[in-house]
C-alpha cells in the first residue's frame, strides 16, 4: 500500500472509531430525569433481565456524576445476554478505555457481536477496524463486507469509506463509478466528506460526468460545513 493510501486508511479508521464522546455527551443530556436508579428497575436487572440490565447502565453513564465501571458492569450483563444495543455501547467502552480497561480486541469482539445482529453502526466501526488493523487483523475484504452491510442500512459513514476504498483500489479492483455511487449516496445525506469526495470526482470527471459547476457546488457545500480540506480546495481551485 502506498502512503497515500495508509493516510487515507488511518484518517478513515479514526472517524469511525472518535465518537464515544459524542455518544456520552447525548446520553447527559437527555437522561438527566431518569439518572435516579429506580428500584425495581434494579430488582430486574438483578434478576437477570437484559433489558433492565441495560437502561440501568445508562442511568450509569448518566448520573452526575457519571460511574462509568458499574455502568460497564451491567453493559457486561445485557451484552452476554445479546441484548444488541449493550453489544454496542460496550465495545465503545473498550476502544475508549472508559469504566474498562482499553482493550481494542475486545471492542472488536462486541462490536461483531452487534453487527451480527444487524447493528449499523457496529457494522460500520467493525469495517474500519479491519480496514486498520485495529483490535483484530487487517483484511480489506472484511471491511468491505462490514462496511456494505453498514452502507445498505444508510450509514453515511459508511457509505463514504466504502466510496474511498473502490477509489482507492483497496481490497476491490479500482472503480471510481462505484466509488461515485457511494460517494453520492454519503453526500445526500449531507456528510461533508462525501460531498467533497464526489465533487472532486466531478471535478476530474472520473466515475461522473466533468463538470465543474457541480463539482465546486458540491465542495462548497462541504466546505460550509468547516470541513478544512474542502475549504482549502474551495479556495484553491473554485473561488474567484
Amino acid at each position: 500500500m502506498n502512503g497515500e493510501s495508509e493516510d487515507n486508511t488511518e484518517r478513515l479508521t479514526v472517524k469511525s472509531l472518535k465518537l464515544f464522546a459524542v455518544f456520552i455527551s447525548i446520553l447527559l443530556w437527555v437522561l438527566p430525569a431518569f439518572a435516579q436508579i429506580n428500584p425495581e428497575l434494579l430488582k430486574r436487572a438483578e434478576n437477570g433481565d437484559a433489558q433492565a440490565q441495560f437502561d440501568l447502565s445508562t442511568m450509569y453513564l448518566a448520573g452526575v456524576p457519571p460511574n462509568f465501571a458499574t455502568a460497564a458492569q451491567w453493559l457486561q450483563k445485557a451484552a452476554e445476554q445479546g441484548h444488541r444495543e449493550a453489544q454496542f455501547t460496550l465495545g465503545w467502552m473498550y476502544v475508549e478505555g472508559v469504566g474498562v480497561s482499553k482493550d481494542e480486541a475486545k471492542a472488536a469482539f462486541w462490536w461483531q457481536k452487534a453487527a451480527e445482529q444487524g447493528e449499523p453502526e457496529a457494522q460500520c466501526n467493525l469495517g474500519a477496524m479491519h480496514m486498520g488493523g485495529i483490535g483484530v487483523k487487517k483484511d480489506d475484504a472484511k471491511a468491505i463486507y462490514w462496511f456494505e452491510k453498514a452502507a445498505s442500512q444508510g450509514v453515511s459513514r459508511a457509505q463514504y469509506n466504502l466510496g474511498s476504498m473502490h477509489a482507492m483500489g483497496t481490497g476491490t479492483p479500482k472503480n471510481f463509478f462505484k466509488a461515485a455511487q457511494w460517494f453520492k449516496k454519503a453526500a445526500e445525506q449531507g456528510d461533508a466528506e462525501g460531498q467533497l469526495a464526489l465533487g472532486s470526482l466531478h471535478m476530474t470527471g472520473n466515475g461522473v460526468s466533468k463538470d465543474r459547476q457541480i463539482g465546486c457546488n458540491l465542495i462548497r457545500a462541504s466546505a460550509e460545513q468547516g470541513y478544512e480540506k474542502a475549504i482549502a480546495i474551495y479556495k484553491q481551485f473554485c473561488g474567484k
